[in-house]
């Protein structure tokens, strides 16, 4: 199905399923379709997206389904930051964590008395890669994934009391640093 829907332009028109429904306000095939494994970022043959396509046609409901959650950070990458934080508290359930930061695909741990604003200096900065099939860092660098995502992934673990794993500080933070490439 994935194959059909994103990979195979119809012929005779030259156009996927995912852009076609996105232009004409067809919210439940659209929704439908991504869960069957399209991606929202298959371009047309001018380099058109389906969010692209749904702004060009004022096919609201498209855009706030396309914007209110990032299609591009599966449960895979979810699970991953789960791994990366139980395998440090495995490892390092001692020490006192005063920063967890996600870094171009990278999980890093800020100790207590740690400059925490210098992940370089952490002594754990770099633990955990998350692995391709989670986190694509080529898309992500291409600007294809929106950065502010892993702030509500984030917050939702939080939520989900997964850094309770974490030895943490009383000033205990968590945060996504962006690099400007």
């Amino acid at each position: 199905m994935q194959k059909i829907i994103q990979r195979t332009p119809n012929v005779i028109i030259g156009e996927c399923l995912v852009n076609l429904a996105s232009e004409n306000e067809y919210l439940e095939p659209f929704s439908f379709i991504l869960e069957c494994g399209a991606n929202p970022n298959t371009q047309d043959k001018e380099g058109y997206t389906a969010l692209g396509r749904a702004k060009g046609n004022g096919c609201g409901q498209i855009i706030a389904y396309l914007t209110k959650s990032d299609k591009k950070l599966p449960s895979k990458l979810v699970k991953a930051i789960e791994e990366g934080i139980q395998k440090f508290s495995i490892e390092h359930g001692n020490k006192p964590v005063a920063v967890f930061a996600i870094e171009d695909g990278i999980l890093s741990f800020g100790l207590e008395g740690e400059d925490p604003n210098n992940s370089s200096s952490w002594k754990y900065q770099g633990f955990y890669e998350l692995p391709e099939e989670a986190f694509d860092l080529d898309v992500y660098e291409a600007g294809e994934i929106n950065p502010d995502s892993f702030n509500q992934i984030l917050d939702n673990l939080n939520q989900k009391d997964i850094f309770n794993k974490l030895n943490k500080t009383e000033n205990f933070k968590y945060l996504f640093l962006r690099h400007i490439h």
